[in-house]
């Protein structure tokens, strides 16, 4: 059993890369060519407010040129070039579709106008520092070894002990976060996005004979639940005070930031789509603008699309 559950183990860490990664795209959009009036609109709500920045975008991005081209120092120029010139175009273009559905154009004129206030726009440019750079921070670290183990110890019907992070905060403090990260919806977003993560768990254990599959993969979601909003607590600590915290949640009673963030649960719950259509756009272009990377990243793309089916 041992040799499987190390396989197990090594599918499990690389989901949990693939789809935090997917999900922090997600996030992106809601810390609070073709053209026509609402893409305009759209592309001026997620630029203008700072909800997409193409320095955030390439720190999350920029190591696929490396993974992809390790011996090519001119692939990361090329992939710096699609940022600043094409990324905000292709992200809007492919979350156009869910807006439309849940946001008139006067809500999305609402938000813009909304993002001008000074000390929203502050605040909106601190989340995105904790965004950008979540990976890189000890809290991340520490999470992700802790959740790893984690879901072992759920699989091999062993205890699985709470992540301790964020636990030295004041009550006030955790009491703020956790109502806006209720009420906002980020955590139906986070957790939409991860259903894929433990269907994919759930097809391996069968797989290797795991007794009673679908328990363990409520019990990894209801653990994941619990322990999610700690690690983004901890680094909200960081940037944002309880005052931010409050005005954050003050927002969440409009309309046309509760239809956003809708039209982002819907973009995240299936982050491997989402994920695939960002990355194709980026390929079309390479296959246009530097072919000698494109192909690469057309066969990236069918391996990932395989892997969605």
């Amino acid at each position: 059993m041992q040799p499987k559950m190390d396989f197990l183990s090594k599918i499990i860490k690389n989901a949990m890369k693939r789809i935090f990664f997917l999900s922090l795209l997600a996030i992106l959009m809601c810390m609070p060519m073709q053209a026509d009036s609402y893409h305009d609109a759209l592309l001026d709500y997620m630029t203008g407010s700072g909800v997409v920045n193409a320095g955030q975008y390439e720190d999350l991005m920029e190591p696929m040129a490396k993974q992809f081209f390790p011996d090519d120092p001119q692939a990361a120029k090329a992939f710096a070039e699609y940022f600043k010139s094409q990324l905000f175009e292709d992200v809007v273009d492919v979350y156009e579709p869910a807006f439309r559905r849940h946001l008139s154009e006067a809500e999305l004129k609402e938000l813009i106008k909304m993002f001008d206030e000074p000390r929203l726009a502050s605040l909106q440019e601190r989340s995105m520092e904790i965004v950008s750079t979540l990976s890189k921070s000890p809290e991340y670290q520490l999470f992700m070894e802790q959740y790893a183990q984690s879901i072992q110890n759920i699989i091999a019907d062993l205890p699985a002990a709470d992540v301790q992070i964020a636990d030295e905060l004041s009550s006030e403090y955790k009491d703020a976060f956790y109502a806006y990260y209720r009420h906002s919806g980020v955590d139906d977003i986070l957790m939409g996005a991860y259903r894929s993560l433990f269907d994919t768990m759930g097809d391996e254990m069968r797989k290797i004979g795991v007794t009673d599959p679908q328990a363990k993969v409520n019990l990894i979601g209801e653990y994941t639940s619990r322990n999610m909003p700690k690690v983004l607590m901890a680094l909200s600590n960081k940037s944002l005070t309880l005052d931010d915290l409050k005005m954050l949640d003050s927002l969440t009673d409009r309309p046309a930031y509760r239809h956003a963030m809708e039209a982002v649960a819907e973009m995240a719950s299936n982050p491997m789509v989402l994920g695939t259509q960002l990355l194709t756009k980026m390929a079309d272009w390479m296959e246009t603008n530097h072919p000698e990377y494109g192909t690469k990243l057309k066969e990236t793309m069918k391996a990932l699309d395989a892997f969605g089916k």
